[in-house]
C-alpha cells in the first residue's frame, strides 16, 4: 500500500522530467476552466448549473451570492440540501446534503478543502461570501480532468472559488469601504484593497469585524395533559439569550502567473468568541439559556501552483500541486458564577493539520484525458483534558481517473484507494492499536448525453462509493467518544433528466428531474446533548435514502447580466426525501425517518433587474420532521415556511477633477417576512422578522 502511494506521486515527477516547458504564448489553459458569461443567456444561467465534464453541479454566480447573509443561506436555495441552523447570527452551521451527514462533505476553498479532524463539523458560518466569484455543489464528485486525489473522497462536494481582481484599462488599485448593521444589534465593518502588482500578479486583501449581542424573542411552548383532565406547563414568549458574538476575519489572496504556470495563494485568519445558548427545554425557572462560552481561531496558509507543458510523446500535460497549513484553537468553558447548575470547565483544544497534493493530467489524444493524483495529509489534536489520548492520523488518497468525450457523450472513471494509520496515547500509557489502521477501495462513474443537439435533451447520472473515517471526537473524545465506532461506507446511485427549450423573444425554460438512492452501512449520527458543544455519537447500522428532485426555471432578458439590461428568473425547487433506518427489525427506530430529514421540502425565487436595481424574493417550504429515528410525535417538528427578500442599488459616482470611477451600493435585506416560529434543531428556536442593512462606497 505505502508501495502505491510512492508510485503515484513520483508519476507527476517522471513526467516533468522530460517536459518541455511552453511559452505563454502557447500555454496548455488550465482545464475546465470554463467561465460563465453573465450576460449570455445560456442553459447554466437560466438553471443555476455548470455543466463541466461529465458530473452536473449547481451553481450560484457572484451576484446571487451577494443575496445570502452567509454560505448556509445560500446553500438553502439548492435542492437536497438541509441546514442544521442552532439559531442566530452566531449559531453553529453545518449542511446535510442527500441525507449524508455533513461529515461526507467536502469543503473546498479554490480547490483546497477546509479541515477539522476533531469533529468533522464545518462551521459554514465563519466564511465571509465577500471575494468569492461562484459557490458550486456537486453530488457524487466533480468530474474535472485534473483534480487532486481527496477530490474524489466525498460523497458530495461544496466548492468556493476565489474572485480574481479584474482591472479596468489603467486601473492599477481599488478600494471598497463597507458597514452593515441591523437585527440582533449587528455592526459589521469591512475593508477590501485589491490592487495590481506588476504585469503579472495580482494581490485581494480583505478585513471584517463583526459585533452582535444576538438577542431574539421567540415563542415557548411545552403544554401536557395530567392524569386528572386538565393541562398543565407553559405558553410564553421568552429571549433568546447568551447568544452573542464578536469576530474578526483576516484575509489576503495573491494570484501570478508566468510561461506556462498560474499560481495562487491565500493566507485566512480568524478569531471569535460567542456564547453557546442551550436548548429551550421545560424548566421550573423558565430560563433556557446556558451560560457557556466558546473561543475559537483558525489560521491556514494554502497554495495552489498549476504548470502545462509539453512532454512524453508530445501530449499535452498539466501538473497541479497544492499544499496548505493550518492551526485551529478552540476553547470552551462554563462559569458556575453565572450558572450554579453548570459545572466548572475550562477545556482547550488544538489541532493542526498539514497536507499535500500532487496531481497529473495527460491528453494523449483527441477526446480523452488520464489523470493520476496523491494526496498526503497528518492531522494532531492536542487538549488540556485530563487522560486525553493525543490522536495523530496520517491518512493517504491515490486516485486514478478517466475521461472520455464526443460532442454527444462525456463519461469519466476514477478508482480511488484510502488508507489512514491513527496513533494515540492509551490512558494507561504507551500507544494503542485499536482503531489504528484502515484503508478502503471507492470507485466512482459519472456519464452524461444528449440525447437531443444543443444540450435540449440530456441524461445524467453516477455511481459511486464512499467511505468516511469516524473523527476524533467520535472515537477518543473523553466524555463521549466511542472508540468502538465503525467507519460509514456509503454507495451512491443517481439518474437525471434534463430539458432545455428557447421560447418566443427572450424566455427560456429548464426543467430538470433527478432521481436518487443512497445506501449506508455503519451510519454514524451526532447530536446535541445539554448544548452545542458536547454531542454524542453512535452508529444506526444501515440506512437507505430513496430521494427525487424537480427543478423548473423560467426567464426572461438576462437579471444578473448587463448592468443596464432588464430581466427576471422564476426558479422552483422541490425535493423528496425518504431516509430510513434499517439497522435492527426489533428496534423502535427501524424504519423511521433518520433525524431532521423532512419527508418534503422546497424553494422557491424570482430574481429582477432593471438598470441598477437588483431584486430577490425566496420562499422556503419544509415538512414535518423528527428529532429521532424514532418516530413519535413527542420528537416531532412541525412544517415551517419562511420568506425572504433582497434589494440593492448601485450608482456610479462621478467625483470632480478625476477619472477615476467610484460608486456607491445600498442593500437591504429582510429575512422571515412571515415571522414563522419554528425550529431546525429542536430546542433551538429561530429568530423571527429581522432585517440587514449594508452601504458599500467603491473607489
Amino acid at each position: 500500500m505505502r508501495k502505491m502511494f510512492l508510485i503515484c506521486a513520483c508519476l507527476p515527477a517522471i513526467f516533468l522530467a522530460s517536459a518541455k516547458t511552453l511559452t505563454a504564448g502557447n500555454a496548455v489553459p488550465p482545464p475546465d476552466s470554463a467561465a460563465l458569461d453573465g450576460g449570455a443567456l445560456n442553459r447554466a444561467t437560466i438553471l443555476g448549473t455548470a455543466s463541466w465534464g461529465a458530473a452536473q453541479g449547481q451553481r450560484l454566480d457572484k451576484e446571487a451570492l451577494r443575496t445570502a447573509g452567509n454560505l448556509s443561506e445560500a446553500l438553502r436555495s439548492f435542492p437536497g440540501v438541509q441546514i442544521k441552523d442552532y439559531g442566530g447570527i452566531g449559531g453553529l452551521k453545518t449542511v446535510n446534503v442527500r441525507s449524508l451527514g455533513s461529515e461526507h462533505i467536502g469543503v473546498f476553498i479554490d480547490g483546497v478543502a477546509v479541515e477539522n479532524a476533531q469533529n468533522m463539523q464545518v462551521d459554514l458560518g465563519r466564511f465571509p461570501l465577500d471575494g468569492f466569484a461562484s459557490l458550486e455543489l456537486y453530488n457524487g464528485q466533480r468530474s474535472e480532468r485534473l483534480q487532486s486525489a481527496k477530490e474524489y473522497a466525498g460523497a458530495s462536494a461544496i466548492y468556493l472559488t476565489s474572485e480574481a481582481p479584474d482591472f479596468r484599462t489603467g486601473e492599477k488599485s481599488r478600494t471598497t469601504v463597507g458597514v452593515k448593521g441591523g437585527s440582533f444589534g449587528t455592526f459589521s465593518p469591512t475593508l477590501r484593497h485589491v490592487r495590481k502588482l506588476g504585469k503579472s500578479l495580482k494581490l485581494d486583501a480583505q478585513a471584517s469585524l463583526l459585533s452582535s449581542h444576538g438577542r431574539y424573542r421567540f415563542h415557548a411552548t411545552d403544554r401536557y395533559l395530567m392524569p386528572d383532565g386538565t393541562f398543565s406547563g407553559y405558553d410564553t414568549t421568552l429571549t433568546r439569550l447568551n447568544a452573542d458574538l464578536r469576530s474578526a476575519t483576516a484575509q489576503a489572496r495573491l494570484w501570478g502567473h508566468r510561461g506556462g504556470s498560474v499560481w495562487d495563494a491565500h493566507a485566512y485568519f480568524y478569531d471569535s468568541e460567542r456564547g453557546l445558548p442551550g436548548p429551550v427545554v421545560r424548566r421550573t425557572s423558565l430560563n433556557p439559556s446556558s451560560k457557556d462560552r466558546q473561543e475559537d481561531r483558525n489560521i491556514f496558509l494554502q497554495g495552489n501552483f498549476r504548470h502545462g507543458y509539453q512532454g512524453l510523446w508530445n501530449c499535452y500535460s498539466t501538473l497541479l500541486l497544492r499544499g496548505k497549513l493550518s492551526r485551529d484553537h478552540t476553547r470552551y468553558r462554563t462559569d458556575p458564577a453565572q450558572d450554579p447548575g453548570a459545572m466548572p470547565i475550562d477545556n482547550s483544544y488544538d489541532q493542526s493539520a498539514l497536507y499535500l497534493s500532487a496531481a497529473h493530467m495527460l491528453l494523449p489524444g483527441d477526446g480523452w484525458s488520464v489523470n493520476l493524483a496523491a494526496d498526503a495529509q497528518y492531522n494532531t489534536l492536542s487538549s488540556n483534558v485530563r487522560d486525553f489520548v493525543f490522536p495523530r492520523r496520517l491518512s493517504f488518497w491515490e486516485a486514478a481517473a478517466l475521461a472520455f468525450w464526443r460532442p454527444a457523450f462525456r463519461v469519466s472513471a476514477s478508482i480511488l484507494f484510502f488508507q489512514a494509520a491513527d496513533r494515540f496515547n492509551s490512558p494507561q500509557g504507551g500507544f494503542s492499536k485499536e482503531n489504528r489502521f484502515r484503508h478502503a477501495v471507492s470507485p466512482s462513474l459519472i456519464w452524461t448525453w444528449d440525447i437531443l443537439p444543443d444540450n435540449r435533451l440530456e441524461a445524467s447520472g453516477f455511481t459511486k462509493r464512499s467511505y468516511r473515517m469516524p473523527s476524533f471526537n467520535d472515537l477518543y473524545y473523553t466524555l463521549v467518544g466511542n472508540s468502538a465506532l465503525e467507519p460509514e461506507d456509503a454507495w451512491q446511485y443517481d439518474l437525471a433528466l434534463t430539458a432545455t427549450g428557447a421560447l418566443a423573444g427572450k424566455w427560456n425554460l429548464v426543467l430538470r428531474l433527478d432521481a436518487y438512492r443512497n445506501e449506508v452501512s455503519n451510519k454514524i449520527i451526532a447530536v446535541p446533548t445539554v448544548n452545542q458543544f458536547r454531542w454524542t455519537m453512535y452508529n444506526i447500522g444501515k440506512a437507505r435514502i430513496h430521494g427525487a428532485e424537480a427543478m423548473a426555471s423560467l426567464q426572461w432578458g438576462a437579471p444578473n447580466g448587463d448592468k443596464k439590461a432588464a430581466g427576471f428568473a422564476l426558479d422552483g425547487k422541490y425535493t423528496f426525501q425518504q431516509a430510513l433506518d434499517l439497522s435492527r427489525k426489533d428496534s423502535p427506530t427501524y424504519r423511521g425517518q433518520i433525524p431532521y430529514i423532512p419527508l418534503h421540502s422546497a424553494t422557491f425565487s424570482l430574481r429582477a433587474a432593471w438598470n441598477d436595481w437588483r431584486l430577490t424574493c425566496s420562499t422556503l417550504c419544509s415538512g414535518s420532521r423528527w428529532s429521532s429515528s424514532a418516530n413519535l410525535e413527542e420528537y416531532r417538528l412541525d412544517p415551517y415556511l419562511t420568506a425572504d427578500l433582497w434589494l440593492a442599488r448601485t450608482l456610479s459616482i462621478a467625483l470632480p477633477r478625476t477619472a477615476r470611477p467610484t460608486s456607491l451600493t445600498l442593500r437591504l435585506a429582510l429575512n422571515n417576512l412571515t415571522g414563522s416560529r419554528y425550529e431546525v434543531v429542536q430546542g433551538y428556536p429561530m429568530p423571527g422578522r429581522h432585517c440587514m442593512v449594508s452601504l458599500e462606497y467603491t473607489f
